[in-house]
């Protein structure tokens, strides 16, 4: 996604290279974390990341109207492992928001995924009311195809500020885009997972921050340096957010027995066992 700015993304590393892992990444809000990757990620071992650190991980599928990314598939099968899965569309402005999301949908059918994301930058894109009409015509789409799964717009404060909100406010006379959770970029100078992101004016909630795209491959069990992400609140918070339930083991009845005044009963791991007379 957003790779941001070279000088945050170079002092992210310093402070990377000097902080003890488990502390710096975890934080002591607890928070759910996981992180987004492409193939610029090169390749993703949950297996070597930091016992216990990762809860979600999202990944690109596709972009526009005709590519997927080359290593969706490979990706997919790592996040797989995690408690949460997601993945994301890069909008192109010059292709129609309908065209896009077909096509973002047609490339995840049949996988499971609990986060689908559109991914809204300027990179490649004219940056005006009729990309703002695709964003909002895709997030409807994909919405209606896959309601089990949460629909989430990314993007960054700027856009939303200046891009987003103008346009939903003459096209349509309200945020629109306020009816669907945000995905914030937005990367502080120190990094901090138990701080606040800057927010677009008219928002004043949260669901999904990243604050940094230097997270060490050693740690993420990535090919490269990886793109870090909070959610809002606890990891019991964030599976109740995308309705993952921990299943409950079915209660196995005992068949009826008859004891009779005099038999031995023993009590074995809450099992009765009855012994015959002799």
């Amino acid at each position: 996604m957003n790779q941001g700015n070279l000088f945050i993304y170079l002092i992210h590393r310093v402070q990377a290279f000097f902080s003890v892992a488990q502390a710096t990444l975890i934080g002591f809000k607890q928070r759910a974390y996981g992180v987004d990757m492409s193939r610029y990620q090169a390749s993703f071992n949950p297996d070597a990341a930091v016992p216990g650190l990762l809860d979600f991980g999202i990944i690109k599928a596709t972009e526009g109207a005709d590519y997927k990314d080359p290593l969706f598939e490979t990706f997919y099968s790592g996040i797989s492992k995690l408690t949460a899965q997601g993945t994301y569309h890069y909008l192109k402005s010059n292709v129609s928001g309908l065209s896009q999301a077909n096509w973002f949908l047609n490339t995840i059918a049949g996988k499971k995924f609990h986060m689908l994301v559109m991914d809204f930058e300027s990179t490649g894109n004219v940056m005006n009311d009729a990309f703002v009409q695709i964003l909002y015509d895709a997030l409807v789409r994909v919405s209606a195809a896959r309601p089990e799964a949460k629909t989430i717009l990314y993007t960054n404060p700027n856009y939303y500020n200046t891009v987003i909100y103008p346009a939903a406010m003459r096209i349509w006379g309200r945020d629109v885009f306020a009816d669907w959770d945000l995905w914030i970029a937005q990367y502080p100078y120190l990094v901090n997972v138990d701080g606040e992101p800057v927010m677009p004016k008219n928002r004043a909630d949260w669901k999904l921050w990243q604050f940094s795209n230097a997270g060490t491959p050693a740690e993420h069990g990535t090919g490269g340096a990886v793109d870090r992400n909070v959610f809002n609140g606890s990891v019991s918070a964030f599976k109740t957010w995308l309705g993952i339930t921990t299943p409950v083991p079915p209660v196995v009845s005992l068949p009826d027995m008859q004891v009779v005044l005099g038999d031995d009963v023993t009590y074995v791991k809450q099992t009765v066992i009855l012994k015959a007379k002799k």
